[in-house]
């Protein structure tokens, strides 16, 4: 549900009160419900600062009300800090546990590169489904709960950033990633696009720089788009 189900955060109106972290931890949930509710309740509208996969320090703001709350640990009790990361409302995490699995194939013990291209298969094929939550205020289900959206740039580097930085020497696996690149920059919406078009221009510049032999770099060339080998 695009930001969990609340409005898109944009920015925190002046004068807004600090609600701040009881204890260390990953952001591990974001109950927008519970939130709702006591927003209703106190009728308060709540800014969500931190993103779930976050993590935070006691003290550390979380979120913000529009007016003072007398019992600001309703809120703080629905933002949920725990000592690990947390699948279950973090698609990023997932994304990088998915390309941390890719990037461990192609260890020197193992050596599998057929796992690794077929991950980056699936990390395509799970961005392939991606909606902008910057669009979701419309349809928000609890309107009084703003939460940070999650951006097309930082899915791509969740799920791809270890390969292109850790395997920049592998021509078969910057090919499969350019060509991946290359087919979210077929996406509907344009801050994937645009958000491919970036990763792809950094990744051929890493991997340029990381091919010793310059018949590799010149497959590499032969498999990108021309916009990208040009700017």
């Amino acid at each position: 549900m695009p930001c969990l189900g609340g409005r898109p955060l944009v920015q925190v109106p002046q004068g807004a009160h600090e609600v701040t972290a009881n204890v260390s931890g990953y952001v591990q949930f974001i109950y927008a419900g519970q939130l709702q509710k006591a927003a209703e309740a106190a009728d308060v509208n709540v800014y969500v600062t931190v993103s779930v996969g976050s993590f935070v320090i006691a003290g550390e703001v979380i979120a913000y009300v529009s007016s003072p709350l007398e019992k600001a640990e309703l809120l703080s009790d629905a933002i949920v800090l725990g000592d690990l990361r947390s699948f279950d409302q973090d698609p990023r995490f997932g994304l990088i546990v998915l390309g941390e699995m890719a990037s461990k194939a192609l260890s020197p013990g193992i050596n599998d590169a057929g796992t690794a291209i077929d991950v980056m298969t699936r990390l395509t094929k799970v961005l392939s489904d991606y909606k902008d939550e910057a669009d979701c205020g419309l349809e928000a289900q609890f309107n009084r709960v703003y939460i940070l959206p999650i951006g097309a740039p930082e899915l791509i580097n969740s799920g791809f950033a270890a390969l292109a930085r850790d395997e920049a020497q592998l021509v078969e696996v910057q090919i499969r990633l350019k060509k991946a690149m290359q087919s979210l920059r077929s996406h509907a919406d344009p801050r994937m696009r645009d958000a491919a078009f970036e990763f792809a221009q950094c990744a051929l510049r890493r991997a340029l720089e990381a091919l010793p032999f310059e018949g590799d770099r010149d497959r590499l060339l032969e498999a990108v788009a021309e916009d990208i080998h040009q700017s």
